[in-house]
């Protein structure tokens, strides 16, 4: 909270004082709030055995190389930032409702050098089977799928995929946390992967 004093005059020619008061507002007190208990969250889950890695992913339709690079630079820097992950796996140029399986099956490794990250979805697909527990964060339902029908089959098929983590911080101020089997048991849950909003960084 801050107060800017003003001096001008009123419509007598008597000179005023006015002041500017700025007030924090209440969504960005509770952003800087949410964000370190949910931290700590994560903290406990690494502690208890399980390995927190990030998931990114950019649309087909951007047709500038060097816009999508810098967009999918940032979306890294925040999941490591923001979750802690581990490690992050991007899928470069592929859509929402595409298959978890058939992405990345050609590996662009020009554009993965260029933006700091662990692979793409098939080295994903890989690196989950040496682990136990895993739990994937992904900024917004669409930056992971918006089909449905494949998450959950793709979690029948991977058990070690314990936990999803997805971030809406930027635009709602919340962090929704599932379990794989809350999501398999709960197919009004799964539904809520439908619901498209554009990604904000």
């Amino acid at each position: 909270m801050k107060a800017e004093v003003k001096r001008k005059q009123d419509e007598c020619g008597r000179k005023i004082s006015t002041s500017i008061l700025y007030v924090v507002k209440d969504k960005y007190i509770d952003i800087v709030e949410v964000l370190p208990r949910h931290q700590e969250s994560i903290r406990n889950l690494k502690e208890s055995g399980h390995e927190v890695i990030g998931y990114i992913r950019k649309s087909t339709g951007e047709k500038d190389d060097n816009i999508r690079i810098r967009l999918l630079k940032q979306m890294c820097c925040n999941l490591r930032e923001r979750f802690l992950v581990t490690k992050v796996f991007a899928s470069v140029s592929c859509n929402a409702n595409q298959p978890f399986l058939a992405r990345d099956s050609k590996k662009n490794h020009d554009m993965l050098s260029k933006i700091n990250v662990d692979g793409d979805m098939q080295d994903l697909l890989a690196y989950i089977y040496t682990k136990e527990k895993i739990c994937i964060v992904a900024i917004d339902f669409a930056g992971l799928t918006m089909n449905c029908e494949d998450l959950e089959l793709f979690l029948k098929n991977h058990r070690n995929i314990v936990k999803l983590i997805i971030d809406k911080l930027p635009y709602s101020n919340s962090i929704h946390v599932y379990n794989s089997d809350e999501l398999l048991n709960n197919p009004n849950k799964l539904q809520g992967f439908k619901c498209r909003k554009n990604t904000l960084f």
